[in-house]
């Protein structure tokens, strides 16, 4: 009996070590896999390796058609009505289970980093078969792939956010030479000029909270005192005219006024007021309607290539800078380095990450946990150099390099990091630090090797205690 006892505890023990074998080997593979369909269908296909008698569906919060040949759903809001067990784990993020007619449904909640995915649903055909659920591995499966697919996704949006840059650049060489938006400006403004004697243009935009922000490029007079208010009496009429007009003599009206003739053209995209131009001239009755109706028309093509100006440089600023930080994105960050390793002779790279990062969510929520996120990024942006880089590496790690910075300075750049973030951050939470160097004296050496060296570093320095700094030897 003991005999057979201790048979059956062996083989339980060497069908655990095997699972969590197949977990570590599925951990690597998912979180290395740049497309989400393809860390979907493996997900799918480990499911089924794990639990052979379950029959497994994702209930995805967002649809793709990618996903349609795969068993895949998609979270309705009014689930709440109709499936009680798969809302709460969604809106829980804990697992759930449902027992009816014989038959266990499982409901584990899917997150990443940043958000909730959706809820994976597990069939159980009867009682024995729930029995054998290990939910830890359960757990640390969706937990993977929570990770893995929001990696993905988000590597999506970048390459999308990249295409769609490429047909903006395209889109703006045609509409207005390649222009940046201050010159697109500047050249229409002294168009303007020449074209109808105006002694003053000025263009302006409603920025995100409708504010009005001037565009560099305008004439001088719109930034002074006398022309800010000019502008401030202009944006109550074209708020309330909601299309162009002319005054003759302003100064029947608007006695302080510097200018008599003035033109306003609203800049109106997809029925949307973004801004307007608006020309001035000392004397009255100055303008004609032919002028009037010219600048509209010049205003109408301007107003395209302003919008497609707008969002290249807004597009470009995305695709390089992380949203939460504010700091650089990855992908610039390597970009740069790839650049310092062909023309400087040497640098410092410092990968930094915040102790305990889990235990701050737990304990005091997400938002606070973002906030501390965005205190050490700024910590660090005010810690560095104008010439360093500082970027967002993933998750709670961020990355500082140092171009032309020996190794023994980088050292104490760091050691300085560690300080500051511990004395200063509210909560209080401390970083750890793995620092790594490069020199042309080494020609063979890479960017991935100096990434791998400062990882190396940077786990030892958890290892050994956090709150320190490890540097690669």
């Amino acid at each position: 009996m003991n005999q057979r006892t201790d048979k059956l505890s062996n083989q339980k023990k060497l069908e655990q070590s095997s699972k969590f074998e197949l977990l570590f080997y599925l951990t690597k593979k998912l979180l290395s896999t740049l497309k989400s369909k393809e860390v979907l269908e493996e997900f799918v296909k480990a499911l089924s390796d794990f639990y052979t008698h379950a029959t497994p569906k994702l209930l995805l919060t967002h649809e793709d058609d990618q996903y349609n040949d795969l068993p895949v759903s998609y979270f309705e809001w009014d689930t709440k009505v109709k499936n009680k067990a798969a809302f709460y784990a969604y809106q829980k993020g804990t697992i759930q289970i449902e027992e009816k007619d014989g038959i266990h449904r499982l409901y584990v909640p899917l997150k990443g980093l940043q958000a909730m995915y959706g809820v994976l649903q597990i069939v159980l055909p009867d009682k024995k078969a729930m029995m054998e659920i290990d939910f830890e591995i359960l757990q640390h499966l969706a937990d993977v792939f929570g990770n893995a697919f929001e990696k993905a996704k988000l590597h999506e949006q970048i390459y999308k956010r990249m295409n769609d840059l490429r047909l903006l650049n395209e889109t703006s060489q045609t509409l207005n030479s390649n222009l940046r938006l201050s010159d697109t400006v500047q050249y229409m403004t002294q168009k303007i000029t020449s074209s109808f004697q105006a002694e003053e243009v000025g263009f302006f935009f409603y920025n995100r909270k409708g504010e009005i922000e001037l565009l560099k490029g305008s004439t001088e007079y719109f930034f002074d005192n006398n022309g800010s208010e000019l502008v401030s009496v202009i944006n109550e009429k074209i708020k309330a005219k909601k299309e162009a007009f002319m005054i003759t003599d302003l100064k029947a009206e608007y006695t302080e006024a510097d200018y008599c003739s003035v033109l306003v053209v609203p800049m109106i995209h997809n029925e949307e007021l973004k801004g307007a131009v608006i020309v001035l001239h000392t004397k009255p009755y100055f303008f004609t309607y032919e002028q009037f109706q010219l600048l509209q028309s010049l205003i109408n093509h301007f107003t395209l290539a302003f919008i497609n100006s707008m969002l290249h440089e807004e597009m470009e600023e995305l695709a390089i800078t992380d949203h939460l930080t504010k700091l650089y994105s990855r992908l610039y960050l390597d970009e740069k380095i790839h650049e310092s390793m062909k023309r400087d002779k040497s640098g410092t790279f410092i990968l930094l990450d915040i102790d305990n990062f889990k235990k701050i969510n737990d304990t005091y929520g997400h938002l606070v946990g973002d906030e501390i996120i965005i205190q050490v990024a700024n910590l660090i942006l005010e810690n560095k150099r104008k010439t360093d880089i500082a970027a967002r590496w993933g998750g709670e790690e961020l990355a500082l390099y140092l171009p032309s910075v020996e190794l023994e300075h980088g050292i104490k750049v760091a050691e300085r990091l560690v300080k500051v973030v511990r004395e200063s951050t509210n909560p209080p939470v401390t970083i750890s630090g793995g620092v790594s160097y490069w020199s042309a004296d080494n020609p063979d050496d890479t960017a991935d090797k100096l990434f791998n060296r400062a990882d190396q570093a940077l786990y030892e320095a958890k290892r050994t205690g956090k709150n320190r700094v490890v540097v690669f030897q």
